[in-house]
């Protein structure tokens, strides 16, 4: 049993790393996008899409790595200059405004997967405390034991719901201090 709760933990902490099908997705829904941007933008004589090619680099962040978000962005940014000559603007205002937008957006794009990214690392590393807590509970409540803390300064004793039902105690009822005799305090009839 202790092997398989091992095995859970592990498997816990390296599903971020585990999933590349879900963070592919994320990248191929980019450049599915890009892809159409850039299609509408070549075949249309009327219609600049480049400021359109913000959105490639938002979309890949949701659930890319940043490496893949970078790539992305890059492609983004690389073709918004592309498509300036496609559509005659090259080199005007309107094109240089396009450029920065998508820059500007790859780079929002990579801030917010190193920020996912790390608090899916934050949140992978509790997962094995968490579940060692679980287990501490299940296994206090399944032994019909219970705990206690002591606040050395104030002398206080605090006692959890296991030992509060052993003693027939409501759960929280005992706050009480360290000079508290167990003889003052009645006997759950279950008790031996």
């Amino acid at each position: 049993m202790c092997a398989v709760i091992v095995l859970n933990d592990a498997v816990a902490v390296g599903d971020v790393a585990a999933e590349p099908d879900r963070w592919n997705a994320y990248v191929l829904a980019g450049l599915a996008v890009w892809f159409v941007i850039v299609a509408a933008d070549w075949t249309s004589d009327d219609v600049i899409l480049i400021p359109l090619l913000v959105v490639v680099p938002l979309l890949t962040a949701i659930g890319g790595t940043v490496r893949q978000t970078a790539i992305v962005g890059t492609v983004a940014v690389l073709t918004a200059v592309a498509l300036g000559w496609v559509d005659d603007i090259a080199g005007s205002r309107r094109h240089w405004v396009a450029i920065t937008s998508t820059l500007l957006a790859s780079g929002l794009g990579l801030w917010l997967a190193s920020t996912r990214a790390a608090k899916e690392r934050q949140i992978a590393s509790a997962v094995p405390a968490v579940r060692q807590a679980d287990r501490l509970r299940a296994s206090l409540a399944t032994g019909r034991i219970g705990e206690w803390t002591w606040n050395v300064d104030s002398g206080e004793v605090v006692w959890d719901g296991n030992l509060c039902e052993l003693f027939g105690l409501s759960d929280g009822a005992f706050v009480g201090t360290r000079i508290a005799k167990p003889s003052s305090l009645p006997l759950s009839s279950g008790s031996t």
